[in-house]
């Protein structure tokens, strides 16, 4: 029973398969109030509604979520805040006949709320896999391309393998879309591999994985795990350009023993 800095208890009720059933307790005693209350509705064959109301009696809100039985939020209903509100937002998700996200959109009743949110998905062939994500601001039901005279707002991921030093490497690179007219700009690029040659990294013993990050302006910064079996420890060495040391986190038995950060000496803990 979690007891609240204030003196006040939190006591949380679940249900047996591990659902939350209802959260109580007050600011002094800890006795009474329901704080947050979860209610279930199955809908048929097709999946589940769940209600979570929040707040002081008269003074209450609510979120409502559908997800189908693939586990994908269908629905989201939820109330402004006090006792006179009236208004009800629905947030509508469809999706692709692979299941992946297609649009999003916000409304008031029958009346948008804002500017809907539209996904596309291209396969560009060699293992390249493109995937769009914008707001539809022209109204027109589609992301603009590249170049184009439309006002979309676009985020486009591209995800490729590719083989480099010896190793194949995932790599994602991240593309904006600042202004209409404009060609797709570099945002970020996350490069990743696992696993190395057990025994031949001396002092680490295995490499486990890397990830290299490269913002927009190429500032990078390297993230490797390795582990040592005999001592039982893991390692995070972290490089970012342009600092002084390398960052080092030691954990032995999964718990943090030790940091020093990329630009600073070490931190020890003790256990």
């Amino acid at each position: 029973m979690p007891r609240k800095p204030d003196g006040g208890k939190r006591v949380e009720d679940t249900y047996l398969d591990g659902r939350s059933y209802k959260i109580t307790g007050d600011e002094i005693t800890g006795e009474g109030a329901v704080l947050t209350a979860f209610a279930y509705t199955p809908v048929g064959n097709a999946g589940m509604r769940t209600k979570v109301t929040s707040g002081a009696s008269g003074e209450d809100t609510w979120r409502e979520s559908y997800m189908d039985m693939a586990g994908r939020t269908k629905e989201i209903w939820w109330q402004y805040p006090g006792s006179n509100s009236t208004a009800t937002i629905k947030e509508k998700h469809e999706y692709d006949n692979d299941g992946r996200p297609k649009k999003i959109q916000v409304e008031n009743g029958a009346t948008p709320v804002a500017v809907e949110r539209l996904f596309d998905y291209t396969d560009t062939g060699l293992g390249v896999r493109r995937s769009r994500a914008g707001l539809d601001y022209s109204g027109d039901g589609a992301l603009a391309a590249s170049g184009s005279s439309s006002t979309d707002e676009i985020t486009e991921t591209e995800r490729r393998y590719t083989y480099s030093s010896g190793y194949w490497w995932a790599v994602v690179e991240t593309y904006g879309y600042i202004n209409q007219n404009a060609s797709r700009s570099l945002l970020q690029k996350v490069e990743s591999r696992m696993r190395s040659k057990a025994n031949d990294h001396g002092t680490y013993d295995d490499l486990v994985s890397v990830t290299k990050t490269t913002d927009a302006s190429g500032a990078t910064e390297t993230v490797s795990n390795y582990v040592k079996r005999a001592l039982n420890k893991s390692y995070v060495l972290t490089v970012r350009s342009g600092a002084t040391n390398t960052g080092v986190d030691t954990y032995l038995n999964e718990r943090l023993e030790s940091h020093k950060a990329a630009t600073h000496t070490g931190t020890y803990y003790y256990y």
